[in-house]
């Protein structure tokens, strides 16, 4: 990701790219780029010119080396165990976990055998239209061992379905029962009952 002022309108906009065979090609394709950066739409007269270009080429290699520049090799969701001393034990989540956006995690005992589990939800409805959505999630619970192994739980066997663009997860305890409530963008607020 770089960030400057592409266009000197005293804003600064963000360009996001990845490597393809070592070149580097920008992720937003003409049009959401050209509504951030204008003058894209006058230097690549065509949707074609403008996805054969590289990031150097539509940008500037000069106006690049004096962005700001951030890059990310990884976007799994992990569990970062801290060992001291600044060190880190990275795990990876099943494949179930990273099929979607995750934009709530629950970590609590919800099996009531004494050990922490984890419960993943999220989906990402809105997005610009040349990103379509990402909404394979339905929600996933991990349950823990104590020594911060996970075994995830299918659906079938957790009951769980949180098949929505879920924002926001809480626990509430009733007389008799707990229950699992989760807040959906524009959508239904979810509610599961907790079966311990």
């Amino acid at each position: 990701m770089y960030v400057n002022d592409f266009d000197k309108n005293k804003s600064n906009d963000l360009v996001l790219s990845y490597y393809n065979e070592e070149k580097q090609y920008p992720v937003r394709g003409r049009q959401c780029s050209a509504d951030q950066v204008p003058g894209i739409k006058s230097k690549f007269k065509n949707y074609e010119s403008f996805a054969n270009a590289t990031v150097s080429e539509i940008y500037g290699s000069d106006k690049l080396e004096e962005s700001q520049h951030f890059s990310v090799k990884d976007f799994s969701s992990i569990i970062l165990e801290n060992k001291g001393g600044g060190k880190f034990k990275k795990q990876v989540l099943p494949v179930e976990c990273q099929l979607s956006a995750t934009s709530e995690i629950l970590v609590q005992d919800f099996n009531e055998d004494g050990n922490l589990d984890i419960l993943l939800a999220g989906n990402l409805y809105g997005s610009e239209v040349e990103t379509p959505r990402a909404d394979a999630g339905i929600g996933y619970l991990l349950l823990g061992d104590g020594q911060l192994n996970f075994k995830g739980q299918s659906y079938q066997d957790s009951g769980l379905l949180l098949n929505s663009d879920v924002k926001k997860m809480v626990t509430l305890k009733g007389k008799s029962k707990e229950y699992l409530v989760a807040a959906c963008n524009n959508g239904p607020v979810l509610i599961h009952e907790i079966n311990k």
